[in-house]
Formats: C-alpha cells, sequence, structure tokens
C-alpha cells in the first residue's frame, strides 16, 4: 500500500511523535522532582526550627556567669537553704552540700569526667551557664568522678508535656510558613534506633523512610538524642495540583499534535490510494481504447484494399481519418505515459525530428477544420536549425495544442 519514501516518512513523524512525549515526560517528572526537593529543603529547615523552639521550652530560665578565679580558688555548686528571700547562713560546723559538675569528653567514647580532672592555667576566665528546667523531675543518678554519658542522660519519650510541645510547635511551623497539609512524624532513639513515638499509632509497626529528619537534644547532657522524621502523606498530590495547569497544556498540545499527524498520514494514505486508483483507471480506459482504435484503421486499410475509396476527395476523409485515428492513438499512449509519469515509471521515447517536416503534417491534420471555418495558414519556416532530439508524440501535442487555441 505504502512506497517506500511514504513509510520512510511515516516512520519519522512517528518517531518525532514518541521523542516528543518522551521530552515532555522528562521535562514533567524533573519539574515534580525538583519542586519535591524543594519542599523537603523547605520542610527540613522549618524542622530544624521547630526542633530549635522544642529544645529551647523545656529550659525555662538560662543563669549565666563570668568570673576569675586564681591559684587557690577553686569553683563549685551548693545546694543550699533558702527561707524568703534570703539563704540560711551556714554553720562552720555544718558541711556544704556540694553538687558534682561534669564535662563530656568527647573524645574519649561518650566518657564523663569531672570537674576535678581539669587543671587551669591561672589566672582563669570562667564563663559559666545554668539551665533550669521545671518540667522534668530531678534527676536522682548521680556519678562520681568517671561514667557514661548515655546513662546520666535520660529519656523525654514519655513525657505528656514533650509530646504536646513537638505537636503544637510542628503545627504552628508547618502553618506560619502557608503550608496546610496533614503531617505524620516519628520519633525513634537515636542510639538504639527504636521506635517511641508515632503519629498516627499505625506508624509504629514500622520505620518510615523519609527526607525531612532532624535530631533532638543532640549533644546534650540530660536527654538522649533523638530522631524526628516528618512525612507528609499528601505531598504528591499538592506536587500534582502546583503542576496541574502544565501537565494539562503539555497533554492538551501533545493530543492536539497527534491528533494533527494522525490526519495528515490518513491524508496522505487517502491520497495515495486515490492515485492509485486513478491509474488504475486510465490504464484500464486506455487498453479499452486501443481496441477501437485497432478496429477503426483496419476499417480503413480494409476499405483501401478492396477499392472502395477511388475518388479523391474519399481518399481525402480517408486520410483524415487514418491521421486522427493515428493521433488519437497516440494521445492514448500518452495519457498511459501520464499515469506512469504520475507513479515515476515515465520514459520519454526522444528521436531525431525535423521540426519543418512535423509542422506540415500537423497543419495538414487540421486542414479540414480550417475549410470549414474558411481559415488559412502560411508557411514561412526560417529556422537555421530545425532538427532536434525530443519525443515526437509529445511535441505534436504541444504544437497541435497551440494551433487549435
Amino acid at each position: 500500500m505504502f512506497n517506500k519514501k511514504t513509510g520512510i516518512f511515516i516512520f519519522a513523524v512517528t518517531a518525532s511523535l514518541i521523542g516528543l512525549l518522551w521530552l515532555q515526560y522528562y521535562w514533567i517528572s524533573y519539574s515534580f522532582q525538583q519542586k519535591s526537593e524543594a519542599f523537603d529543603s523547605r520542610m527540613n529547615s522549618i524542622l530544624m526550627e521547630a526542633v530549635t523552639e522544642i529544645e529551647e521550652s523545656f529550659y525555662c530560665i538560662d543563669f549565666f556567669s563570668e568570673f576569675t578565679i586564681s591559684p587557690g580558688q577553686g569553683v563549685y555548686l551548693m545546694k543550699h537553704n533558702w527561707e524568703g528571700n534570703e539563704f540560711i547562713p551556714i554553720d562552720k560546723s555544718s558541711q556544704a552540700d556540694t553538687i558534682p559538675m561534669y564535662f563530656w569528653n568527647q573524645f574519649g567514647y561518650d566518657t564523663l569526667l569531672s570537674y576535678s580532672n581539669v587543671k587551669f592555667n591561672y589566672p582563669a576566665n570562667i564563663r559559666m551557664e545554668l539551665n533550669v528546667e521545671y518540667l522534668q523531675e530531678e534527676n536522682p543518678d548521680f556519678l562520681k568522678n568517671d561514667g557514661n554519658i548515655n546513662s546520666y542522660r535520660q529519656s523525654v519519650a514519655n513525657n505528656v508535656d514533650f509530646l504536646n510541645t513537638v505537636d503544637s510547635v510542628l503545627r504552628k511551623k508547618i502553618i506560619a510558613q502557608g503550608f496546610d497539609l496533614a503531617y505524620q512524624y516519628q520519633i525513634k532513639d537515636k542510639t538504639t534506633n527504636k521506635i517511641l513515638i508515632s503519629n498516627p499509632e499505625t506508624l509504629k509497626a514500622k520505620s518510615i523512610e523519609s527526607n525531612i529528619e532532624a535530631i533532638l537534644f543532640n549533644g546534650n547532657y540530660f536527654f538522649s538524642p533523638l530522631q524526628l522524621s516528618l512525612i507528609f502523606p499528601g505531598k504528591q498530590k499538592n506536587l500534582i495540583k502546583e503542576l496541574w495547569l502544565v501537565v494539562f497544556v503539555s497533554i492538551l498540545l501533545i493530543a492536539l499534535l497527534a491528533s494533527l499527524v494522525m490526519y495528515f498520514v490518513r491524508a496522505m494514505v487517502q491520497q495515495q490510494r486515490l492515485s492509485e486508483m486513478k491509474s488504475d483507471f486510465i490504464s484500464n480506459m486506455t487498453h479499452e481504447f486501443k481496441t477501437p482504435v485497432a478496429n477503426i484503421n483496419l476499417a480503413i486499410e480494409t476499405m483501401e484494399k478492396q477499392g472502395l475509396v477511388e475518388n479523391e476527395k474519399a481518399q481525402l476523409y480517408t486520410g483524415i481519418i487514418r491521421e486522427e485515428n493515428r493521433r488519437l492513438r497516440n494521445n492514448i499512449d500518452l495519457i498511459l505515459e501520464t499515469s506512469l509519469f504520475e507513479n515515476k515509471k515515465l520514459k520519454l521515447t526522444t528521436s531525431q525530428i525535423d521540426v519543418h517536416e512535423l509542422l506540415v503534417g500537423i497543419i495538414e491534420t487540421i486542414q479540414l477544420d480550417l475549410n470549414e471555418k474558411n481559415g488559412k495558414i502560411t508557411n514561412d519556416f526560417q529556422a537555421g536549425e530545425f532538427i532536434i532530439y525530443a519525443d515526437e508524440t509529445h511535441l505534436s501535442n504541444v504544437f497541435l495544442n497551440l494551433l487549435d487555441n
């Protein structure tokens, strides 16, 4: 049904359309990924702000002081009785209730060292910060000199105030940034990776994977570090809403382009079918016309052989019929050749032709029409070069059409 060039064209158009579809898919996927990463980045920033506020909410008052100690002096904390707005004086015979102070040896596998292990270069400038937290009960576990930081810490996972604080701060931070999305979170022990809190409770069955995570109480002396993971179940739906116009326009344009391509290909197929039908029709009709033309030529030859054409006028008419019959046969062949030309199969039959002689023959052919219309043609051939190579049938038709017009 298709010729080679049509098949190549349809293949090229189809491949181009598929390539365009792939590019659109890649571009939309890339845009979706970029928006998803931007969303995660923004939410991570919000989560870090929330973590800072959650941590700070567990300390009511921050005491600080700065002073200098000289050789022979030291620093210690002491619990002392308080009455009214004053401390009760200490009797010399009584023993001060001192509070041990520790520092975290970060290079010693989370070990603690006591204040007594520190050697100062005197005079030493001391800057002290004391965080007083009233939400937690006093920790009864005191270490003597050395120990592990994890045994000194306590967990806040079961603290009701902590859970309420996490929920409240997260909601406040997310809404403040203009995101009205439902969220879920999970809190795990950073050391053991054990799931401690899940909201909703159905998440507690398995650990969630999220790109939005932060560490609570990281490096804190009093609380065990926790990993807070945040997920948004409606994230993809929300991102699609942001891209729906672009996606809709892209799909619409691609559908329109595909429809135009299909219409164009269909038109090409129909045109080729019509061309083939026309060629078949012309081929069949020309073969049908050749039969009566051959019969006319045979009848003239029979009349001449039987002596039925004797007078000069009858011979003139017979000659005209023969010549016109020959021209008709040539035109039938020309129609067939034209049909072949449309299919790119036409071959010209060139030969050496005397143009003057050809014109004389054509004038004799139309002489009868000229006589009926009282017309006259005068020959005045002055061409210096009148021998050419051409297809006699096509050239005769050119001159004959000019004279007919």
